[in-house]
């Protein structure tokens, strides 16, 4: 099943942290997955959601999001009409969607020390994540296989178009791996983390992590 949306950006979170769409938008997703990460792209703010997932067939749904909702408002209609087990918080200042159940041990990982060589370099900044000994030890603990990525849905710079400012190093020390993602999220303004966890029953635990900044 497709998806038709109206794009649409988010007021600044009024008191409370809370923010609220400008325009509304239908959204008809195959999944409470697809519909929450539609929801954190099209909020247009720094975002990241965990999601634990099966072999198991997905409850469709869709959902109207009217002008001036509340972006969590959106997430509960979500998490009510398909009974995901998720939850949402705001933590640093990037909006959060984690399972009930607890967040994912990968993303609990403590990264000792680390420098982001290039924060706007999103492919290279996982890539020097993943080669941290703590998070490969617990990926390879957890007999887990990993594909992470990054898709950008920014127009294309034209010519005559400014370069982009030098994005100076980021110095991680004795920080979770969730909040180094969010760091990176926040430093992209618009950024979006999906992580997820994929268990079948007979296969490989398959985790995949993907980036997306607007």
């Amino acid at each position: 099943m497709g998806f038709l949306f109206a794009l649409s950006a988010l007021a600044q979170p009024a008191t409370g942290g809370s923010w609220r769409f400008l325009t509304g938008y239908h959204s008809e997703q195959p999944s409470a997955f697809e519909a929450i990460s539609i929801l954190l792209r099209v909020a247009e703010v720094p975002s990241g959601f965990a999601a634990l997932r099966t072999c198991e067939a997905d409850i469709p749904v869709a959902i109207q999001v009217p002008a001036g909702m509340e972006l969590q408002a959106a997430l509960n209609e979500v998490l009510a009409l398909t009974g995901a087990a998720y939850r949402e918080e705001e933590r640093n200042g990037v909006v959060n969607v984690l399972p009930l159940s607890g967040t994912p041990a990968l993303l609990n990982v403590r990264i000792e020390k680390l420098t982001i060589k290039d924060p706007s370099n999103l492919t290279l900044s996982l890539s020097q994540m993943e080669e941290t000994p703590a998070f490969h030890q617990t990926l390879l603990a957890m007999g887990a296989s990993m594909w992470a990525s990054f898709v950008s849905v920014s127009s294309l710079r034209q010519p005559g178009d400014p370069e982009p400012p030098k994005s100076q190093p980021l110095e991680i020390r004795d920080m979770p791996v969730i909040d180094v993602l969010n760091l990176l999220a926040l430093r992209h303004g618009q950024a979006v983390w999906l992580y997820r966890e994929n268990r079948c029953t007979g296969r490989r635990l398959h985790i995949s992590l993907t980036f997306i900044r607007q």
